[in-house]
């Protein structure tokens, strides 16, 4: 559905559109029952990890980034990524020459 729309969406809302009938199905304590909305799954594509680099940030935080091979997802070109910290490394096991799956979510909103 998502290639089918004119503009770029991320998700819908379905909502019952009758007055009467959505007066009758009311509220939760944080949102109507008479709509649901629906974020559709990320965009992922596998690549290679090339190498890893560290960015120092404004406050002096230490962060590795990921260099891949160039891969295209979501109508963008990624081949830098954040590493996060070194659990994050290390949980996962990562090495140079590894296949990883990236995943770009949240890719319409502003």
């Amino acid at each position: 559905f998502k290639q089918k729309t004119a503009y770029e969406i991320d998700g819908m809302v379905v909502k019952v559109d009758d007055l009467v009938l959505q007066e009758r199905a009311g509220y939760t304590s944080h949102h109507p029952r008479w709509a649901i909305a629906y974020k559709f799954a990320a965009k992922q594509a596998t690549t290679t990890l090339e190498n890893v680099e560290y960015q120092v940030g404004k406050i002096g935080t230490i962060t590795p980034v990921a260099k891949t091979t160039p891969v295209a997802l979501a109508g963008v070109m990624i081949s830098s990524v954040s590493l996060h910290n070194e659990d994050f490394i290390r949980d996962k096991d990562l090495r140079l020459g590894d296949k990883v799956l990236l995943e770009r979510a949240g890719d319409v909103i502003p």
